[in-house]
């Protein structure tokens, strides 16, 4: 049975450059892909910083802990700060020239829609859920499975020396 929290959630109305815009209840589809979008930094923290985040973001101690999505957005934005801010963008029903706009998507905006999707308990169950799952023995031994192949498997790059004629 779902929590009366997700049951009763209903999504906040945002000031986005002067316009009262409502944030649509995120979609399995949205929330899959607002995941793929943070997976694409995924290797810069540690799983432990990982689990860290799942902590800070949690509406229980007042939302996104800001230094934190600082730190966040600046290892994002040069892998996917262009498709994070259309993602949010599109939560409050604008296109993506809207969000180019800098009069219509002032800066700042992102940070709202962030922090709103990241307080939705559809959202947090899901990342909630995700982080049980990390946990679990077989997706541990997997992923180290994964990455130890990964890290056996880089090129060692050029030698030292001469090359032989």
């Amino acid at each position: 049975m779902k929590p009366v929290e997700q049951i009763l959630y209903k999504p906040p109305v945002l000031d986005i450059g002067g316009v009262d815009r409502k944030m649509h209840r995120p979609n399995i589809f949205e929330v899959l892909d607002f995941a793929g979008i943070v997976s694409k930094v995924a290797n810069v923290f540690t799983p432990d910083q990982w689990m860290e985040a799942g902590e800070k973001i949690s509406p229980k101690k007042g939302g996104l802990d800001l230094e934190f999505a600082g730190k966040f957005l600046f290892q994002l934005i040069p892998v996917a700060g262009a498709e994070l801010i259309v993602f949010l963008g599109k939560m409050v029903g604008m296109s993506s020239e809207d969000v180019h706009d800098g009069e219509k998507f002032p800066l700042g905006s992102e940070l709202k829609i962030a922090n709103a999707i990241l307080e939705c308990p559809d959202v947090l169950s899901f990342f909630t859920e995700g982080r049980k799952l990390l946990k679990n023995p077989g997706i541990k031994a997997i992923s180290e499975s994964m990455s130890s192949h990964e890290k056996s498997s880089v090129s060692k790059g050029k030698q030292d020396g001469p090359t032989k004629q």
